[in-house]
Parts: structure tokens; sequence; C-alpha cells
């Protein structure tokens, strides 16, 4: 192995993205070209741009890669150099009912982090990491991809996304090959709902800063915010759609929903 084939995650908290990503590391990244390094930042995106702006020359000055190895739970990363990794993805929350919640700041860290091989690609799960498990196998395809809820609902999403998935979808270790798939297909198709209006696969990926701008929209129409995953977002980044599409093979969808009640409680 060459001394650029490792792939880096940067999560934004340790336990939840790190548990969520296993399987989809295994499925998607066993015969990818470098092997995934995965570590965390342990903050939320508003405290990233902030940590990158405390020196004095500016963001663009910033490598992104020893800030990370300064914190004390990225012990593993210390045995690695910058030039081991070829391309970088991070993957945050939107997090809007945070302290420090300011659209500006997710704009200017898009701006930021658009290139994979340079300071990396930012992927944003909205309004948590927890978007990831909001499906269930006895919906239609319509009633994830309409599924907002309130801007403020801050963390109780925690327990709506349980409440909202399925046994199966709830249960983030056993999730199979089959439902990876569904799920990376239904954020895709969602994606492009948000930025094009259109339910359907896109033909090329939506990129993270088009999502935003849709999202920015819907909240300012309606105050709620579409509920949407980093996770399928990157690996339709890293594969292109063709390889998106191949996995139509084991859609499932259903037509006896079992939110309506769950939903109408949404404040």
């Amino acid at each position: 192995m060459s001394k650029s084939q490792h792939i880096l995650f940067v999560f934004e908290g340790e336990r939840a993205e790190k548990l969520i990503s296993r399987k989809f590391i295994e499925y998607y990244f066993s015969d990818a070209l470098g092997s995934v390094v995965t570590t965390a930042f342990c903050g939320e995106i508003y405290q990233l741009l902030e940590k990158m702006k405390d020196d004095d020359f500016g963001l663009g000055s910033i490598d992104l890669f020893p800030l990370l190895q300064e914190i004390p739970q990225n012990q593993l990363l210390k045995s690695y150099r910058r030039d081991q990794f070829s391309e970088i993805y991070l993957f945050f929350d939107y997090d809007p009912h945070a302290s420090k919640a300011c659209d500006v700041k997710i704009q200017e860290l898009l701006g930021f982090f658009t290139q994979e091989t340079d300071h990396g690609k930012l992927f944003i799960s909205y309004p948590m990491v927890e978007a990831v498990r909001c499906l269930h196998e006895d919906c239609g395809v319509d009633c994830f991809s309409t599924l907002a809820v309130p801007l403020a609902y801050g963390n109780a999403f925690k327990d709506f996304s349980s409440k909202y998935a399925s046994n199966t979808f709830r249960q983030v270790n056993v999730w199979s090959r089959q439902y990876w798939d569904e799920i990376v297909l239904r954020h895709c198709e969602k994606a492009n709902l948000i930025v094009n209006g259109q339910s359907e696969l896109p033909e090329t990926p939506i990129e993270s800063h088009e999502i935003f701008e849709g999202q920015l929209r819907f909240i300012n129409e309606s105050g709620l915010v579409y509920v949407l995953s980093s996770f399928p977002l990157m690996l339709a980044s890293y594969y292109g759609m063709p390889k998106v599409r191949s996995f139509l093979r084991g859609s499932l969808s259903g037509n006896n929903c079992p939110h309506r009640q769950l939903l109408e409680a949404l404040p």
C-alpha cells in the first residue's frame, strides 16, 4: 500500500457516529482503494469553525489534521502522517438548537471543505446524525421523502427517531446490506427533492452547499427542517450515482404507514 492510501473519516462525536459507520464502512469500503481510519472532533460544527479560526492567519491557512491529532480522544491518529491520507471526509450535524448555532458559519465551512483531496469534504446530517434511522419498511416512499421536524426540536429528535424507525432500522448494529442500500437510495432521492423538487434519484450527486441552501429555503418558509443523513450523500459523492442506482435491486417499501399519530404529535 502506498503512503497515500488511507481515507480519513472525521466525525462530530465518538459514539453514535462510530456505531453507525461500522457496517457502513464494512459494506461499502472493504474493497476501496484505501483503508478507512475514523476519528472524532468531539464538538459541534460551530465549534469547529471557532477552533480553526483561532489561528491569526485565517481559515485558509489551517490544516485540519494536526488539529485533530491534538484532541486527547484521537491517540490513534498520532501514529499517522497527513500524507498517508489521500481523502478526508467530515460528518457533522446541523444542530440548529446548539448555543452557538449560526448559518453563516456553516456556509463558511461548506465553502472551505469542498475537496476531499485537499482540506476535506463536509457532509451534514439534518438535524442530527440520528436522521439515518428514520425509515420503516411498512411505509411508502413518500412518508420519508416529506419527513421534516420543527427547527427547535433539539435533542428530542433522538427519541423521535427511535420511535419513528421500525425495530430493524432502530438497531443500527444489525443493519444488513439490503437495509443500508435502502437508506442510501431514500436519502439520495430526498436530497434531490430538497434541491431540485424531484422525488427521484438525481443524475449526479447533490452537493452539500446545494442541500444547505435548499434547507434554508424550507426553514424560512415553514420553520421545519427536512430529515436527512450525511452518510448516503457521502457515498454518492465517493462512488457516483451509477453505483447508487445499482442498489435498486433490494428496495423496500410498503403502504401501511404507522407514523400518523407520531407525526401529528410534533409541536
